[in-house]
């Protein structure tokens, strides 16, 4: 019995060992980029009558691979924290704009589960979105509803998402094309209500935020790896 549990012991140790190894961050393998692209948003339940802003979003990136023993050139898992100035919100009527800008930092996990080729491949890549409200501009709302954004028209000081997206990597990964969709679980307005003014029971709904982008991004850095001189060595 002993011996059986010392076993499972070592076995689990062992186990955890490995695990633990394969998790580890490789910055030595680190890479920069920058990403880029338009999106539309909307916001369920805010405004009525509502429509898509249309706009864009920039930012910057460290796609860092996961297994600090794989020595493959591209290795199929990553972590990727990017940092973003994202501009979303929605429309009204024709002339009527709510707008929310944003410091946005997702944290990917990426992987590369299908390669077509040497230097082409299918990416996926998911994980929660951190956002803080930079500035918020409201234009020409409707006459005859009071809208104050330091009040009741005040947008969310942060927001929590969880983001989503898929696309063509090529170049040996070094350009991607992709489509994001980010889902909001904060409440976008939380002092919003204008069910009076309209009378839509959803308008007493939580204003949920909805993202969708296409991008284009590239890295353009890598750190060097250190190449020992074999000679020296001897």
């Amino acid at each position: 019995m002993k011996l059986t549990l010392n076993f499972s012991l070592i076995f689990i140790t062992i186990l955890s060992t490995n695990l633990k190894a394969q998790l580890e961050l490789d910055f030595r393998r680190a890479k920069l980029g920058f990403i880029l692209g338009p999106n539309f948003s909307k916001v369920h339940h805010a405004h009525n009558p509502s429509s898509h802003r249309y706009s864009f979003f920039m930012g910057a990136f460290t796609r860092i691979p996961v297994g600090i023993f794989c020595s493959c050139e591209n290795p199929n898992f990553y972590i990727q924290p990017q940092i973003e100035y994202i501009q979303t919100g929605e429309k009204g009527g024709k002339n009527t704009l709510y707008a929310n800008n944003f410091l946005s930092i997702p944290i990917y996990f990426k992987t590369y589960p299908i390669e077509f080729n040497e230097q082409n491949y299918l990416f996926v890549q998911a994980g929660p979105r951190f956002s803080f409200l930079v500035n918020q501009n409201v234009k020409n709302p409707p006459l005859g509803r009071p809208y104050d954004i330091s009040q009741d028209g005040k947008a969310n000081n942060f927001d929590f998402s969880i983001s989503f997206a898929s696309g063509i990597s090529f170049g040996a990964r070094k350009n991607e094309l992709l489509f994001r969709y980010d889902y909001s679980f904060s409440n976008s307005y939380p002092y919003l209500d204008e069910y009076l003014a309209t009378g839509d029971p959803n308008a007493r709904l939580r204003k949920i935020q909805h993202i969708v982008s296409i991008a284009y991004s590239r890295t353009i850095f890598k750190k060097k790896k250190k190449i020992t001189n074999i000679n020296s060595v001897l």
